[in-house]
């Protein structure tokens, strides 16, 4: 699905800086509009997360896959077509 399918859930980014990255705002899955959620409700977005994910693959006839990558504030996924 290109980069429009990824998600940031990240509570190190703060909600007006989500306008500048490609994708889905991990914190439109939370009621209510904290700044910075607590670690309860980070758990809750990545629930949700997964959730809208796997549901949005599903309904276009794929399967999906998923990487969380630990540092990811400070990463930028790169698909390499190579297979390598």
């Amino acid at each position: 699905m290109g980069e429009e399918g990824l998600i940031y859930c990240s509570l190190e980014i703060e909600r007006k800086n989500y306008c500048l990255l490609p994708g889905v705002c991990g914190l439109d899955f939370l009621k209510g509009k904290r700044v910075k959620p607590s670690l309860e409700k980070a758990q809750e977005m990545v629930q949700k997360a997964v959730q809208f994910a796997i549901f949005q693959y599903h309904e276009k006839g794929i399967e999906p896959t998923m990487a969380f990558i630990r540092e990811g504030p400070y990463a930028v996924p790169v698909l390499n077509k190579s297979g390598n």
